[in-house]
Parts: structure tokens; sequence; C-alpha cells
């Protein structure tokens, strides 16, 4: 026990890149708050209040807001569709919702701060007229 916690100090201590104590970015590494950004999908009601969209597996919000990291033209409309889809399926309709918006958040000034960067209008469900 002793040599495996006196092998950790010296990795730690000289700065060696080996596991756990790595320079790969995705396991170690400082950033500061002001470079941190996180894209979120925000659900806006019909009634004009809104929530974050909180899906039964986080795994998705997760996954469509790293995609929309560098929101190329086209990606605002796959993610709500996707959105959308997975709303539907977790909710059994997209009827309460009037839009998605896609939302930056940083830190910025000691607090975060959000910044809107696309609001998707959500379809009105039709009805079929019967013949």
């Amino acid at each position: 026990m002793m040599g495996a916690c006196l092998v950790c100090w010296v990795l730690a201590h000289f700065q060696l890149d080996a596991w756990p104590f790595t320079r790969y970015p995705m396991f170690s590494g400082r950033t500061p708050p002001e470079d941190a950004r996180v894209v979120r999908i925000r659900l806006v009601l019909h009634d004009g209040t809104s929530r974050w969209w909180a899906p039964k597996s986080h795994r998705y919000a997760d996954a469509i807001g790293s995609r929309l990291q560098n929101l190329e033209p086209g990606m605002a409309l796959w993610a709500a569709a996707e959105v959308l889809r997975l709303i539907a399926h977790d909710e059994g309709g997209t009827g309460r919702y009037r839009a998605i918006s896609i939302v930056e958040r940083r830190w910025e000034n000691g607090s975060v701060r959000d910044r809107e960067l696309s609001s998707i209008p959500v379809p009105r469900p039709t009805v079929p007229r019967p013949k």
C-alpha cells in the first residue's frame, strides 16, 4: 500500500505522464472559468416560461450539446429535430412547447451568462381531417 502511494506521489511531484496522472486534456488540466463554455437546450413553453431540457438519459443532452459546440449551418435544425424526437418518445408529444432555444453558457465577471445562439419554433401538430 505504501509503495502505491509512493509511486503516485512521484508521478504527481515530477509531473510524469503516466496514468492516473496524465496531461491528456480529457483527464487532467485546469481550464480557467472564463474559457469554459457549455451549450444547452432550453425548451420554451406556450405561456412564455422556459426550462432546461433534461431527458431521461443525461447522455442525450451531453451528446447533442457537444455536437453544438461548433454551431454549423443546419446543426441547429438537426438538434431541434433530435430533441423533438426524444421529447415525443419520453413525454408522448411535443404540443406543450413553443420553441427550442440553443443557449451558450459562459462564466463572465463572476457569474453565469446565457446567450441564445438559435431559436427554432416547434411545429404545431396537425390533425388529419376526417373524410
